[in-house]
């Protein structure tokens, strides 16, 4: 019963974790649909860089919010590779 519930956590969290990698890879949909929706209520952070840096000309402001999101990606992805091979790399469930 324990192992189950150890590997059932931790699919659990592996899926939350590919969730949130692809959540932050929307921007086709926002930009065609709704430009941010009714008073930003559609607006990812893809789509308020594209507004920093493309409609308020805040370049540098959106650099630092594209690398900030960038380590943020990096960072769940470490935490996927190190989920989905726990022999390989010397973790274990």
């Amino acid at each position: 019963m324990g192992y189950y519930a150890a590997v059932d956590e931790a699919l659990s969290f592996l899926v939350a974790v590919i969730s949130a990698i692809a959540a932050t890879k929307v921007f086709e949909e926002v930009f065609i649909m709704t430009q941010g929706g009714p008073r930003g209520a559609s607006k990812t952070v893809v789509y308020y860089v594209y507004e920093a840096a493309f409609k308020d000309l805040d370049m540098s402001y959106a650099c630092t919010i594209g690398l900030v999101l960038f380590l943020i990606i990096l960072a769940l992805s470490f935490v996927r590779l190190a989920l989905s091979n726990p022999a390989e790399s010397g973790t274990q469930l």
